[in-house]
């Protein structure tokens, strides 16, 4: 499952319990259909949606998933050894390696 690691491993991912809801409503002055104002209640709530995917929370590798990465570091290969145990150095590759791809996150 998890790949240079032989033994048995169990993930528990508390690190990723929750959620967060969010109802957007925009209010504005009624018109007709063939004469829309330039910005309309619809591109107002459109553009706060984007506001928000566009300036999603920072990834992190500490807490759970940091204690993780100490325990299954020892495990694996040299190389993968190496990046973890220099976090400090490699966290932008490792972050990379855990981040969904766009086509995962669209899907």
């Amino acid at each position: 499952m998890i790949p240079g690691v032989k033994d048995p491993v169990a993930y528990v991912a508390v690190a990723e319990k929750g959620y967060f809801g969010l109802k957007l409503t925009s209010k504005g002055p009624g018109g007709h259909s063939s004469m829309p104002p330039p910005h309309t209640v619809v591109g107002v709530v459109a553009e706060a949606i984007h506001k928000l995917e566009s300036n999603p929370l920072p990834a992190r590798l500490g807490g759970a998933t940091g204690k993780m990465l100490d325990h299954l570091g020892p495990e694996m290969p040299f190389f993968e050894r190496l990046v973890l145990a220099n976090r400090w150095l490699f966290a932008p590759l490792i972050k990379r390696k855990f981040a969904p791809s766009v086509r995962q996150q669209i899907v």
